[in-house]
Formats: C-alpha cells, structure tokens, sequence
C-alpha cells in the first residue's frame, strides 16, 4: 500500500481517476464510476520478462540483457528456452484502500492476486471477472445493484459481500460449494459452470432467476426456498428420486420442470421387468371403457 496522500493522488491520475477524496486514513471515496479493465496485467512481451520468475531461477546474477529472442519467437537464456506465456504475468494488487464508489467499480480481466484495496461499498455494479481471482477476501461488503465473479479460480464464495441489491454471478470457476453467498438475492443468481456437488451455501431466497446448470449435482438439496421466477438445473443431476425443487416457484418453467421430472421417473420404471403383483394393473387396464350406444 502506498504510504503517503502524494503517492496516492499521483497513482489515481495515472489512472485517469478525476474526482476523489483521499481521507486521513489514506482510504478513497469517489463520487462516480471506477473502471480499472486491463490495467494490472502485463500488455507486451517486455513487461512479461521483467515479471516470470521462472526467467530468473538459474539465473540470479544475469541481467535481463542476456535473454535472447529467437526466430520461432521463443526466448533463449543460460542454455535453457522460454515461451511467451501470459498466464505467468506475476499478480497484481491495489496500491491504495478506496472506501466508497458512488457509482461502478470495475476491475475486470485483470492479474489479480487478491480484492484487497477494492472498495468497502459500491452503489451500483461490481466487476470483478476473468482477474484470475482464487478468493474472493477484500471484496466489497455492499453492492448496491450487481456483483460479477465469473471466469475467475474461485473455490469458494468466502469474502463475497454481505448485501447485494440486484444479481450475483459465478458461473466458470471452480467452486465446489456455495457457502459464503449472501442468503437474500433479489435478482438472478448464477452458479452454472462450476464443479459443485451440492447446493449447500446457496441463497435462501432468490428474486428472480436461479441457474445452477453445468455441474454435476448429485441432487437439489439445499436449493433455494423460494425463488421468484425461473429455477434452471437443466436436469444435471442423475439422481432424480433424491431432488428436491424449492417451493413457492411462481412460474411457469417450474411447473415445467416438475413435470418433466415426474415424466423422467415414469419413463424410468417401463426400462425395469413389469412385475404385476408389486405394481398392480396396468393404468391402461384400469382406465373406463366408454359405453357403446345403441341404435333404435
């Protein structure tokens, strides 16, 4: 972190940030949006040689001079060849601690090793996707409309705010369990793409839309209670005799997926031996034969 009120009014320049209040803590509150895309990741083949450690392994006492380029663009340094690899861009983290942004605050397809220095609230959207995030600690505690955290290597939702005024997404990473997600979603939430085999950890209560498709749920225990619009599982769970699908679903698509479910169980009883003494008549045998009139 930078330590002095100079160093920090120099860094927001740089970064095209006009309107602030830096306060004697040396926290920052900005009366508009923050956008940060791109910014904390290494944009050229240069930066990425000043910052692969694996560069400097063996070679602790020779400059970066001795790093040569070679024609099939792979470098060459004490005997040993390297490839271009901007996976290996060395993480980044703020510099400085912002308080409260009254407006978006977005730090999107960044090399981020952490959310430390991200705001402690944000009156709109929060944006922290593709940042190659493994944790979600220093994320604000209050968003008030959207929190983004998709394509990031999440493994959990520790850290993830307390309170979120709209939709909360965390589609693609590699989440294997939900705890740490706000219980009250008033929007959308989107858990889909992960490697989640349950839905412990996920919101009490969703407003809008609940998707948790693309992971390979062993059922739908511990899914929301109730949820406003679309519940979307898109039927990736095997066990269909062990899912449960939250109440009070007031939509049609849940009507749809009950039914599509009680459908899926039916059809998986004709594939076993039809045994009449456990089963009883056929529904077919059972069903009232309409009386034939007679002609006068």
């Amino acid at each position: 972190m930078l330590k002095t009120k100079e160093e920090v009014e120099q860094w927001l320049k740089q970064h095209d940030i006009q309107k602030y209040t830096v306060n004697e803590d040396l926290t920052v509150d900005v009366p508009e949006s923050v956008y940060l895309d791109d910014c904390f990741r290494p944009q050229n083949e240069s930066e990425w040689l000043e910052q692969v450690d694996h560069l400097n392994v063996n070679c602790v006492d020779q400059d970066k001079e001795d790093v040569r380029r070679q024609d099939d663009g792979t470098y060459e340094r004490g005997g040993s060849t390297y490839e271009f690899e901007p996976k290996e861009f060395k993480p980044y983290e703020l510099p400085i601690q912002f308080g409260v942004v009254k407006g978006n605050f977005s730090i999107e397809n960044n090399n981020l090793a952490s959310l430390k220095g991200c705001p402690r609230e944000v009156t709109v959207d929060f944006d922290c996707a593709c940042s190659e995030l493994t944790s979600l600690e220093g994320a604000p505690r209050i968003v008030g409309r959207s929190f983004h955290a998709s394509s990031n290597k999440l493994t959990s939702l520790s850290g993830a705010p307390e309170s979120v005024g709209q939709n909360f997404t965390c589609r693609n990473n590699k989440l294997t369990t939900l705890q740490g997600a706000p219980a009250h979603i008033p929007g959308n939430f989107d858990c889909s793409a992960n490697y989640l085999h349950t839905l412990e950890g996920a919101p009490k209560t969703v407003g809008h839309n609940f998707t948790c498709y693309e992971n390979p749920l062993e059922n739908l225990n511990y899914a929301p209670e109730k949820v406003g619009r679309f519940f979307n599982s898109n039927g990736n769970f095997p066990e269909l005799a062990t899912a449960r699908i939250p109440t009070n679903v007031s939509s049609e698509e849940y009507t749809a997926i009950a039914e599509r479910i009680k459908l899926e169980r039916q059809l998986a009883k004709l594939v076993e031996p039809y045994n009449r003494e456990k089963e009883g008549p056929l529904p077919s045998e059972l069903a009232t034969k309409p009386r034939m009139k007679h002609k006068i």
